[in-house]
């Protein structure tokens, strides 16, 4: 049972860290015990990245790298696995920046033994560690700071036993220091390193591992309240499982972005390599061990906005750390088009080198217009986002399948990749159909059927269709709205497209009827307060479907039998009979006129026969 705990140790140039040793004392209550406290250094950066999408710039051919690989290690032992130095073929610079690096290490077999390792160091002679070490960038006011983050797994070889911590070193100039005020996260400074172990309590940790088994890790890099943030993360079977996220607590405002950084053309302030690595090496605190067994896999990849690609120009060492590994043989080799780092226990062919450049890979960039998708290499699936995504390949002939969101086959062919080939792939056969309605109250839902069915509450709905010819359906979830067209017929042909989608209220029929006026007479009815009038004998209206209440008032002194109702429409048109009459005191009025005019007849008819029987 261990109880004292180590540390790894950088490589710099100036052996500035050299003298630095720290024993980290802590008890673990359980059979094999131990808390890693592993802390490295770095010589040389490699990836630099800003906002997340890869910038590679265009090497220039008549411009050779000033930077010498074999600075800090020209033979074994040494920090062995695949790295990315920002130098290409020919020994041309480049450099790019991306906000993450992923590694991962496929592991069928691994034991490891150095008698000379100090047994009271993380599990002693038996012990190595896995490294994905990378270098990170960002300008606060006019000043730039350059950190060096190390997410690390040390392994017992001996029972494959792992645990997992993280280093955080300041190489922002040759005497920058690491305080309590710069940095915050699950870990402590000690001497010029942050250092945080992963809890004992996370899944995957501290856990014996069978083989064949893999290490998975990322490195992320990003931006929290104005302030840099680093998410250390691993996977070795028990998910993914973010163990430590610690934030640069002294920065005010950010003048450019937190990113890593890959360059060729220059050393870190501190002279150290701008790289990014995965390596393996001894258990910490500089010590070296001799790899007795192993057959492992190591592949190195960064964000390029889109999808996690493989380095396109691989070491098959790093510079960073003083933790080294001797008696192996590593070179490139490929599985299923993907090109990895390939260790084995060998004391011959074991010189460090440059093992692949783009000379001798492809480069496939898949372009689309699908937000999100898959790619399937020989059967191998992959996840994009943002439309495209950018591949590393060995040469050869493969069957690439590019699939949306839904696995839909978007495209399907098979290709012959050359050394040196770089291949675009269009695969848009998907294009955005963008719908816009208007006419229906906020909120309510609307669809559109086809081929698939969707639907929505807010004014716009996106579909993705192939070339061709399609009937849309359109339809409401409010009755009383319908569209102006139930089908729209659309044409995609190589191009997005908008379209304008027009509700409209479903009206239907109020025919209202006059009885008893007479010819040319005006009359009104008011509904829900609206007034209508003619000398017609009907009035035809359009509503909804509703409740509507009516009033007609008198006219001309004719006065409706019905002077108010209710008026209700549900689905059907309805008729409405409104009949007239004359007042009460209009009609006495009459009566007296005739029975006046009936005295004033009977009187003359009287006086004329007196005087025709005076006579």
């Amino acid at each position: 049972m261990y109880n004292n705990y180590m540390r790894l140790k950088p490589t710099m140039a100036t052996n500035l860290y050299e003298n630095i040793i720290l024993v980290v004392v802590t008890s673990r209550i359980i059979p094999i015990a131990l808390i890693i406290i592993f802390i490295l250094v770095s010589i040389n950066p490699s990836h630099t990245g800003s906002g997340g999408n890869r910038i590679l710039t265009e090497p220039d051919k008549n411009v050779k790298s000033q930077i010498s690989t074999n600075y800090a290690y020209s033979r074994e032992p040494a920090p062995m696995g695949i790295a990315d130095y920002g130098i290409g073929y020919n020994n041309v610079p480049y450099e790019y920046n991306t906000t993450s690096f992923m590694g991962i290490v496929n592991i069928t077999y691994i034991h490891t033994y150095n008698s000379s390792i100090n047994s009271t160091l993380p599990f002693g002679r038996y012990g190595m560690s896995v490294q994905l070490n990378t270098v990170m960038r960002f300008s606060s006011g006019e000043k730039t700071y350059v950190y060096w983050a190390q997410n690390v797994a040390v392994i017992n070889t001996s029972d494959n036993e792992i645990a997992f911590i993280d280093n955080v070193w300041n190489m922002s100039s040759q005497d920058s220091v690491m305080k309590n005020s710069t940095i915050s996260g699950n870990g402590s400074i000690y001497g010029n390193a942050y250092i945080a172990s992963a809890s004992e309590a996370l899944p995957g940790n501290y856990k014996n591992l069978k083989t064949p088994f893999f290490i998975k890790f990322i490195t992320n890099v990003t931006e929290v309240n104005g302030r840099p943030e680093l998410i250390f993360m691993y996977n070795d079977g028990y998910g993914w499982v973010t163990y430590d996220s610690p934030e640069f607590k002294f920065v005010s405002g950010l003048t450019a972005k937190p990113v890593f950084t890959v360059n060729g053309y220059k050393l870190t302030p501190s002279d150290n390599y701008y790289d990014a690595e995965l390596v393996l090496g001894g258990p910490g605190n500089g010590t070296k061990t001799v790899d007795e067994k192993s057959n492992i896999e190591m592949y190195l990849k960064y964000w390029n906005g889109h999808n996690y690609q493989m380095i396109t120009n691989a070491f098959n060492y790093g510079s960073d750390t003083q933790e080294g590994i001797c008696n192996v043989t590593d070179t490139y080799k490929f599985n299923n088009g993907f090109i990895y780092a390939s260790v084995i226990n060998s004391s011959s062919n074991n010189e460090l080198k440059q093992i692949y450049n783009l000379k001798d890979v492809a480069l496939v960039n898949i372009s689309s217009n699908l937000k999100s998708g898959y790619i399937s290499i020989n059967g191998t699936m992959h996840q994009f986002f943002n439309c495209d995504a950018n591949l590393t390949l060995a040469p050869g002939y493969y069957n690439i399948t590019v699939y949306s969101s839904n696995r839909q086959v978007i495209k399907s062919e098979f290709y012959q990749l050359r050394s040196g080939e770089y291949l675009h792939i269009f695969a848009g056969a998907f294009y955005k159909i963008i719908l816009n309605e208007s006419g229906l109250p906020v909120g309510t839902k609307w669809y559109v059927n086809y081929t698939y069915s969707t639907s929505n509450i807010s004014n716009s709905i996106i579909i993705m269709l192939k070339n061709g010819y399609y009937s849309l359906n359109i339809s409401s979830a409010n009755k009383d709205y319908r569209p102006e067209n139930y089908t729209i017929n659309i044409k995609v042909s190589g191009n997005n497209q908008t379209v304008n989608i027009t509700f409209i209220p479903v009206l239907f029929n109020i025919n209202i009827i006059e009885h008893g006026l007479g010819p040319g007479q005006k009359w009104t009815i008011i509904i829900n307060g609206t007034k209508y009038e003619t000398t017609e004998k009907s009035i035809s209206l359009d509503e909804m479907n509703g409740t509507y209440e009516y009033k007609i008032p008198e006219t001309n002194g004719f006065y409706s039998s019905n002077p108010t109702g209710i008026i209700r429409i549900i689905g059907n048109n309805v008729t409405i009979n409104i009949y007239y009459h004359k007042g009460m005191v209009d009609e006495l009025q009459e009566y007296l006129y005739l029975f006046v005019a009936g005295i004033i007849v009977a009187a003359s008819i009287f006086i004329i026969f007196k005087k025709r029987k005076r006579r």
